[in-house]
């Protein structure tokens, strides 16, 4: 039988998300360029837009959906409302799917509350939302499978809902599909041989299961076929692998669960909340009536100490597992005596208290810097070929690269162009229908240093939205003469260099 807890443990968790909507734009590293993906896929059925004649739609692909449902919402709401409605959503599906295998271990309720310092995770901050959304499906998924394989229920409406949630989990990201096969396989063969005595019966859960999650297989191996056949180059890794250390990937893991803070204190709170689960355990296990399922611990923790950073042109793998890693952990947390449990809630609550805390704070932060960028991306002209030039990509609050895309934003709202733009890769939902790239004296985005006026990438795009390392830095030297300001707030700049302009943007319109 399941166990429920009471609200307030579980509340937490269900409002962390909520913190979100704090800043005026989130501080998330790949967000900018799904909101350019997204504005863009609703500007490209109209023949007289400029994203109809940059890019072509790639509906069927399994990296895709969290740009096709903002694209869907933005309609009605605004592209930058609807990307971060769909944020929270992505969180609280996966807040919901490991409640309820929360639920079928029947882990004390100290586990919901220590579930609060892993949701600021590497994922989000790196605004892999096609990934996140994957992932939160992918939980409402394993959760799904194992009540329905479990309880052995052989009607069409619930199976079909299980297999129907894995086909779209499976349209989200890749990835994510592969991490919730592997827990959901995992989950069922535990409870088969823990369950079962019967090895007949042991094969026919297990062939249920396999049933119910071949459509989402069948699809990922169809997109992937297709997509090799056309882009063949999008999946060479050579060069690319990162192979970590099994004692680096154990020392970073908590970084890994988080790890956007400067300061690190995401991590740390990360890593007392492993921490309190692992000693909860350990104090336990006498009492525990009932044996755990912790086959799919054992078997994404493997893949997390295993795997590298590339896989199948997705890029940092093994990272974005520790999330899954540390919340199978929560899940085998056996419920605890009435006096050690006073002692673990209390421990939780103050780790959920100071995880609302830091992430609140860092927020409200970041808030002022992203109220000066959208001021100067409101100033650029509506149609302007923008690149950013940075002095600096993050910020004082935030270690990840948090403005290194930032340019995207004008696309996200304009019908305009910007360097940098996401769609060379063949799994998105558009595509370039030509080359965008061509040559470059540097990576824009992220070398500002060895930005050169004569780089003829640059001259691409006339708009440069300048990222100062401060409010009171100087204006680098190329920017100073045959420039006209546009716009400028904080450590934003907005300038048009005033020569090339209208030659480069007439040149540059039709690509």
């Amino acid at each position: 039988m399941e166990k429920s807890v009471p609200l307030g443990f579980r509340l937490p968790a269900l409002l962390f998300p909520l913190l979100f909507f704090v800043p005026a734009l989130p501080p998330f590293v790949d967000y900018p360029q799904h909101m350019a993906l997204a504005g863009a896929l609703r500007r490209l059925g109209d023949p007289a837009s400029f994203a109809h004649t940059l890019y072509e739609a790639n509906l069927f692909t399994y990296n895709g959906l969290f740009d096709e449902l903002a694209a869907l919402a933005s309609s009605l709401v605004g592209v930058e409302v609807a990307g971060r409605v769909l944020i929270v959503v992505s969180l609280e599906l996966f807040v919901l799917g490991t409640f309820a295998l929360f639920r079928r271990q029947r882990a004390d309720a100290i586990s919901y509350l220590l579930l609060v310092p892993l949701l600021p995770s590497f994922s989000l901050f790196w605004g892999f939302t096609n990934y996140l959304l994957g992932v939160g499906l992918g939980a409402i998924f394993v959760a799904l499978l194992a009540r329905t394989v479990g309880s052995r229920n052989r009607r069409a409406a619930p199976n079909l809902c299980v297999a129907f949630v894995a086909l779209v989990m499976a349209h989200a990201h890749v990835l994510a599909a592969i991490v919730s096969l592997l827990m959901g396989g995992a989950w069922i063969l535990n409870e088969a041989l823990r369950d079962e005595r019967a090895g007949l019966k042991r094969f026919g859960r297990m062939v249920h299961g396999a049933v119910l999650a071949a459509p989402a297989c069948v699809f990922c191996i169809a997109v992937h076929v297709r997509q090799f056949a056309t882009h063949p180059s999008t999946y060479s890794v050579s060069g690319e692998v990162g192979f970590d250390s099994i004692g680096l990937k154990i020392l970073w893991f908590g970084s890994r669960i988080t790890g956007a803070l400067r300061s690190h204190h995401d991590a740390w709170l990360a890593w007392g909340a492993v921490a309190v689960a692992i000693v909860a355990s350990v104090a336990a296990i006498r009492n525990a009536e009932r044996r755990r399922v912790g086959l799919p611990l054992f078997v994404m923790a493997a893949a997390y100490l295993a795997v590298p950073n590339v896989f199948v042109g997705t890029y940092l793998v093994y990272p974005r597992l520790a999330l899954s890693v540390a919340a199978l952990l929560l899940s085998v947390v056996p419920e605890l005596s009435a006096n050690m449990s006073r002692y673990f809630t209390g421990i939780s609550a103050m780790l959920a208290v100071c995880t609302f805390f830091v992430t609140g704070a860092a927020l409200v932060r970041f808030d002022a810097v992203a109220r000066d960028l959208q001021e100067v991306l409101r100033a650029l002209p509506a149609h302007a070929h923008v690149t950013a030039v940075h002095a600096v990509t993050t910020t004082d609050g935030y270690e990840l690269p948090v403005l290194q895309h930032v340019a995207a934003y004008h696309v996200a709202t304009r019908d305009a162009h910007a360097a940098g733009l996401f769609g060379v890769y063949a799994s998105l939902p558009l595509r370039f229908l030509r080359d965008d790239g061509g040559p470059r004296a540097s990576w824009l985005e992220g070398d500002g240093h060895l930005f050169s006026l004569d780089d003829p990438y640059a001259k691409r795009f006339p708009v440069r939205l300048v990222v100062l390392a401060s409010a009171q830095a100087s204006l680098p030297l190329w920017a100073q003469t045959n420039h006209r300001l546009i716009a400028v707030r904080g450590q934003f700049v907005a300038l048009e260099e005033q020569q090339a302009a209208s030659e480069t943007d007439a040149k540059h319109r039709i690509p």
